[in-house]
């Protein structure tokens, strides 16, 4: 397993998050067979597979769950194949389940309005840094891992753009609208004035530390709760709303594709279909004969 986990890091240029939860799946797996069959994680069949997934469904886990980790072992025995420890791959035999399709859920223009109130942020490194962290999600649409992860070299105040480093170290880079512009300039300008330290991060804790997961979603979701009602509150909810009103207010989807970093347009083609089915309600509601 840990020769498969470092060609992921080394070759593949995976994240730790992804390899973290790659870990995870073959760990889960290497347990089940081990206990179930006496079989080692190297050796197992299609059958196993099988009776893993079942076991998985049984226990409620849901569909899309249930095929990342099938997607898993499929990697891990391609892997295998490749450096020749197995003839084939067991998972290859194994068909995906088939999974609802759902919209992303994104708030509207007007929620976001309301959360985006520059009012509603103190005047200070901790007002001004949540608001530009707010703003960025929904103004560029970078992960949340991403905004963790951008450094003050990649902001370029006078070209108005920055660089982002995503999935599988892929750079892209970002425009920065002129709110996004001129807020961030005076984040940086107290930033410098309450730490002034060599910490290379943009975005720092209260203490002057680099973020974490928990932090980014705790500071999110506190905002997004004064202007979003009965809905789940994240910033990869920021992300789906920056793509959702692109495309409503008729950007390519292509150049959506580039700016969210997706490596193929089915990833994005979902923002399509959101748009497709909003056109449908407004058409039912408001056209003459659309209720019939």
């Amino acid at each position: 397993m840990e020769s498969f986990l470092t060609y992921l890091y080394k070759e593949r240029n995976c994240s730790e998050h992804t390899i973290a939860a790659y870990r995870k799946d073959l760990s889960q797996f290497e347990a089940f067979i081990t206990l179930s069959f006496k079989v080692e994680l190297p050796d197992a069949g299609k059958r196993h597979i099988r009776h893993w997934l079942v076991s998985l469904f049984e226990d409620g886990i849901v569909e899309t769950s249930i095929n990342r980790k099938l997607a898993c072992l499929k990697s891990y025995y391609n892997f295998l194949v490749a450096i020749e420890l197995r003839e084939s791959n067991p998972a290859r035999l194994v068909k995906s389940l088939k999974t609802p399709s759902k919209l992303p859920v994104n708030y509207n223009e007007k929620e976001m309005e309301r959360v985006l109130d520059p009012g509603l942020f103190e005047v200070s490194f901790v007002g001004l840094r949540d608001y530009c962290m707010l703003l960025m999600f929904y103004t560029t649409g970078i992960r949340r891992a991403e905004l963790i992860s951008l450094k003050v070299l990649d902001i370029d105040l006078v070209k108005a753009e920055m660089r982002v480093l995503g999935k599988g170290r892929k750079e892209r880079v970002l425009p920065l609208i002129p709110e996004m512009n001129e807020f961030l300039y005076k984040y940086l300008s107290l930033r410098r004035e309450e730490f002034s330290g060599s910490e290379p991060w943009l975005f720092l804790t209260n203490k002057g530390n680099k973020l974490y997961p928990k932090f980014v979603y705790s500071r999110v979701k506190h905002y997004l709760s004064v202007g979003v009602i009965g809905k789940v509150k994240s910033p990869h909810k920021l992300r789906h709303s920056f793509a959702t009103h692109l495309l409503d207010r008729g950007a390519e989807i292509n150049s959506i594709k580039t700016m969210l970093g997706h490596s193929s347009l089915s990833a994005t083609q979902i923002y399509a279909n959101h748009s497709a089915e909003k056109l449908k309600r407004i058409y039912k509601s408001y056209h003459p004969r659309g209720g019939k």
